[in-house]
């Protein structure tokens, strides 16, 4: 399973919020990135279409929550 490094070492920037708002964006490209390639692997037949779709909304409900957080840093403040 795909692993979100920039995610992760956004728990260590909590207390600043600039910071950790450039972790998140970091994360959003990421996920958005992934996207395109499950696309790109789709188009080359490397997965099926029930697969891509799963994995496709999987990550559109990360991002969802990746903006969530950009928007309202404050509320993940330890």
């Amino acid at each position: 399973m795909f692993t979100n490094t920039p995610l992760k070492q956004e728990w260590k920037f909590l207390n600043c919020p600039k910071s950790f708002v450039v972790k998140l964006s970091d994360s959003d490209g990421e996920s958005c990135e992934t996207q395109v390639w499950l696309d790109y692997a789709l188009a080359c037949k490397y997965i099926e279409q029930e697969e891509h779709d799963k994995l496709y909304h999987k990550y559109g409900y990360i991002i969802a929550m990746i903006t969530n957080m950009i928007i309202k840093p404050e509320q993940w403040k330890l």
